[in-house]
């Protein structure tokens, strides 16, 4: 039993004053430079004491001057200067300096004791900088060491006078000094003052109330280093949340883009058509999605969607509804039996009440037949000889918005030459720094200026660098995502 307490004795004592947790060590290399540049400038008033004692503003005597204030001096810079030396970055420059620091103050309290009263407070309250409660108990009762100490040398010792205020010789008369000189001596001898008197004396009326003053500093400063000490586990504890869910986010977000066609030329055994597509989430993960894929050797299936909201559930509802809608064209369903079965299965369980806006359409390569069906979203653009409207078509409601919804189908022609470009609400509800919107004209416009025989990427490269010029500096506040078809023989560049 003594041994286990003596082992965990010692390993508290070594975690705390030997070394220090990965949370608390760069706290301590700052706290070590802190207390450094105190060092220096408790050196500098050192300099403005050796430098008033030479001009007889204190009252100290020239050998104590050269002895111990000099002494103290070089005691400040040399720990401070060891500390700049090893940048902060040793384990013991703690004890080494906050020591130095104590034993200075008591050397010129002990001969400028009706100066310096509240000195022993500063190693208390620096100790705090560390964080560490038993470390600021240390120093507290370091503190009251030393200052039992420094009564000790200036009134047994004579190093200085004793404070005359606080000596009653009698019940009727006090010896009262304002400025102590050389005569305190005189008067002391000539009153037959015993010194073990004024010892006795000094310790219940100097020392005593200076111990219960450093008792009560020492209490409120353990509780504050211990609370700052809990407050950096916090913020360590919420930092490895936030790093944790930003590895998770940077992972799904990774997840979610291979997730979606991103290898082009996508057919590069084709040369009848030509596909290309962005997705640039407003979050690490979006809810938008663009598939593209081949239901047999003739039909090219095109998919432009939009989930409600952003972030994980979006990213999650956009999984299912990409998944659902793929798996069941494959089956050979049409555009509109496909989102017809997909918005039932999406309805089931969806308690977050989550939707998906989409447009969907099947081209036979062959023949230019578009064959589409569009669940809210935003109607594609349609380019034929250098002009571009939207393509006409009824919306329907939004996929998981309500069960038994029966959409419908459009067919058109395309011809060759002609290109169908689709995109998010992203892109037309773009936003500047002045809240106008992007806009479909803009789009119409941006896509009507493009010059014959521009490829799918650059299309989609043109209209995003139009965006971000309109945009400017305004953050993304949506996710945009574009898709480009172009029905053409011409060779394709490849980005």
């Amino acid at each position: 039993m003594v041994q286990r307490a003596k082992s965990r004795f010692l390993q508290r004592v070594e975690e705390e004053f030997i070394w220090t947790t990965d949370t608390l060590w760069e706290n301590e290399v700052k706290a070590n430079l802190f207390v450094a540049r105190i060092l220096l400038e408790t050196a500098l008033i050192d300099v403005v004491f050796i430098v008033g004692a030479r001009f007889g503003i204190f009252d100290v005597s020239e050998a104590n001057v050269t002895g111990i204030l000099t002494q103290t001096l070089f005691l400040l810079i040399g720990s401070a200067m060891l500390c700049f030396y090893f940048k902060g970055r040793k384990n013991w420059l703690k004890i080494v300096m906050m020591v130095v620091y104590t034993v200075s103050l008591i050397r010129v309290y002990s001969i400028m004791t009706y100066y310096v009263v509240l000195v022993f407070a500063f190693p208390i309250i620096l100790s705090v900088r560390y964080y560490s409660k038993p470390f600021t108990i240390f120093i507290g009762l370091l503190t009251v060491a030393m200052s039992g100490m420094a009564d000790y040398f200036a009134v047994v010792h004579k190093y200085a006078q004793v404070d005359m205020n606080f000596l009653q010789l009698d019940a009727g008369t006090s010896i009262t000094f304002d400025k102590f000189d050389l005569l305190k001596n005189v008067v002391m001898q000539q009153a037959n003052i015993d010194y073990d008197v004024v010892w006795q004396y000094n310790l219940l009326n100097s020392y005593m109330p200076r111990i219960i003053l450093y008792v009560m500093i020492a209490l409120i400063c353990m509780e504050i280093a211990m609370r700052g000490r809990m407050a950096i586990f916090e913020q360590q504890s919420e930092t490895q949340k936030t790093e944790r869910i930003s590895t998770e986010l940077n992972l799904a977000s990774s997840i979610q883009a291979n997730m979606l066609p991103n290898i082009f030329p996508a057919f590069p055994e084709r040369t009848d058509f030509d596909v290309y597509a962005t997705m640039d989430p407003a979050k690490e993960v979006g809810g938008d999605f663009y598939d593209f894929f081949m239901v047999d050797d003739d039909h090219l299936a095109l998919v432009m969607a939009d989930v409600s909201g952003k972030g994980i559930p979006a990213a999650m509802f956009m999984v299912i509804a990409k998944t659902l809608i793929k798996d069941h064209a494959q089956l050979g369903l049409s555009p509109g039996e496909v989102l017809t079965r997909v918005n039932n299965l999406l309805c089931e369980g969806n308690e977050a009440g989550l939707f998906v806006t989409a447009w969907m359409c099947i081209i036979d390569v062959n023949n230019g037949d578009v064959l589409y069906a569009n669940a809210g979203h935003n109607p594609p653009v349609f380019v034929r000889n250098g002009k571009a409207d939207f393509l006409d078509c009824k919306p329907g409601f939004v996929l998981a918005g309500l069960e038994d919804y029966e959409y419908r189908e459009y067919l058109t022609h395309i011809e060759k030459g002609d290109k169908i470009f689709l995109y998010t609400d992203g892109a037309t509800e773009a936003t500047n720094l002045n809240k106008e919107l992007y806009g479909e004209d803009r789009l119409i416009t941006c896509i009507r200026n493009l010059p014959e025989g521009t490829t799918c990427v650059e299309a989609i490269h043109t209209v995003r660098l139009d965006i971000d010029n309109f945009v400017g500096e305004a953050e993304q506040f949506d996710d945009l995502t574009m898709l480009a078809f172009d029905f053409t023989e011409k060779k394709r560049i490849e980005q």
